[in-house]
Order: C-alpha cells, then sequence, then structure tokens
C-alpha cells in the first residue's frame, strides 16, 4: 500500500480519510504592531512568525465517519493535529482551529449515508 501524508486530530487517526495527493499547505505571515508602510512607499513588515493553514480534501465518508471528524475538529476552539510539516520536513503536532467545509450527499443505500467532496481546512494558532 502507498505511503499517505499522516492526519491525526485530537488522538484519532484520519490518515484514511484524506485524499492521497491532495495535501495543501501555506504558511500566513504573522505581523506585529510595527508593521506598516511610509508616506514614501516603502513597506516595513514586522514579522512575528510564519503559521502553517492546511486545506485538505476528503475521501468520500459515511455519516457515521463524518461524525467522528466532527467531533474531533469541533471538539474545542483548537485541537491537536499530527501532519507533515514541510518547513520543517518532519512529522509534527502543532495546535490547529479546523473547519468542515461543504458536505453533499453522494450516496443513501442501506449502508448509510455516504458525503462526498467535504474540505478540510486546518489554521494554526
Amino acid at each position: 500500500m502507498a505511503k499517505r501524508m499522516p492526519l491525526t486530530i485530537n488522538g484519532v487517526d484520519f490518515t484514511e480519510a484524506a485524499s492521497r495527493r491532495e495535501y495543501t499547505i501555506v504558511y500566513e505571515p504573522r505581523t506585529g504592531p510595527n508593521s506598516g508602510q511610509m508616506l514614501n512607499g516603502d513597506l516595513f513588515i514586522d514579522l512575528v512568525d510564519l503559521r502553517p493553514v492546511i486545506t485538505w480534501p476528503l475521501n468520500a465518508l459515511w455519516s457515521d465517519e463524518l461524525a467522528t471528524l466532527q467531533e474531533a475538529v469541533y471538539w474545542s476552539t483548537f485541537v491537536p493535529v499530527t501532519y507533515f510539516d514541510t518547513r520543517q520536513n518532519a512529522v509534527i503536532t502543532g495546535w490547529f482551529n479546523g473547519a468542515i467545509g461543504e458536505q453533499k450527499v453522494g450516496l443513501i443505500v442501506d449502508r448509510g449515508t455516504m458525503f462526498h467532496g467535504p474540505v478540510l481546512t486546518l489554521r494554526s494558532r
């Protein structure tokens, strides 16, 4: 089986639920109060830190799997997430605020309801 990027949220492993090839991580700048633009147009940035924002499309999930993911993501304002950090080139754990995007019904059968297309967004604190 092919290796996957790790994804553990609040102690629950969601590695198999996340898309294998669509992991996106960007580092947004967090600036301090000394940032600003001078009258001559020069820009000064008081860069405090770069914080990761992860956007990850999810595989199709049964309603019980989606409920487990929602419970982990929305357990608290910030939850521990284990992920691959490209700046450190390592698997690390950080604290993130999570959101799960639009959840579309894709299939309704005896097994239950399957949802397609949710996108998980995790923003570091």
